[in-house]
């Protein structure tokens, strides 16, 4: 009773908040292409969204472990100890990740055809270009817990209003001035995902820098 639960509900809020947000870089470049380019078109970005999904399942184990031990180090102090290994995961996810979308990127015109049907061959060059969202998702993921965990959720959630109001204008140009729907939808989410993972990792990362130079942060 002694407790205020305030704090707690607060965090809760913005979090939902920033998961609620992060769930539009993907739906709202659908919708826009669904309402610009028919439904038909939104077709083909929805299946290469779902190939890169199947993907991404190489690298989830890697997220639930970060959401564990981020926390934990934080929780116990290790700021500095975590701030020399995060960024080795960091990195270590950008090769991995660019090595597996790259394959995926490189499979894709023989895989597609394969698995849905040569009817489905104009996925490829969407699948192609959203390996470039997937290797930067896949690097940016770890930020998550990071800048929760180090309560910077008003500025995650801020980085994704910015390149939401960013993006999704250059998206619809794109629509308009002729590009192919499921094409102009793929860059547009690649861009999202650009602008919304570079300035995360700039906040999370000052934030832990900070964190980490405190006096009362253990080495």
């Amino acid at each position: 009773r002694t407790v205020s639960a305030r704090p707690y509900l607060g965090f809760g809020f913005l979090n939902a908040l920033d998961k609620n947000i992060a769930n539009l870089f993907v739906a709202l470049p659908q919708q826009m292409v669904g309402a610009l380019a028919g439904s038909g078109v939104v077709a083909y970005l929805r299946v290469a969204l779902d190939l890169s999904a199947y993907v991404s399942l190489l690298t989830s184990a890697i997220f639930e472990n970060m959401q564990a031990v981020v926390p934990q180090m934080i929780g116990r102090g290790e700021l500095a100890r975590l701030q020399r290994v995060f960024m080795r995961v960091v990195l270590a996810l950008m090769v991995g990740g660019t090595a597996v979308y790259g394959a995926m990127a490189i499979t894709a015109p023989w895989l597609v055809p394969l698995v849905l049907g040569e009817e489905w061959r104009p996925v490829v060059p969407v699948v192609q270009i959203l390996a470039i969202y997937g290797a930067i998702t896949t690097a940016g993921g770890v930020f998550g817990p990071l800048y929760r965990a180090l309560n910077a959720m008003r500025g995650a959630i801020t980085v994704k209003l910015i390149a939401l109001a960013l993006a999704l204008p250059l998206g619809a140009w794109l629509l308009n001035r002729g590009a192919e729907g499921a094409l102009a939808g793929a860059w547009t989410i690649n861009l999202l995902f650009a602008i919304s993972v570079g300035l995360t990792a700039w906040i999370a990362l000052r934030a832990l820098r900070r964190a980490a130079q405190a006096p009362s942060s253990p080495v």
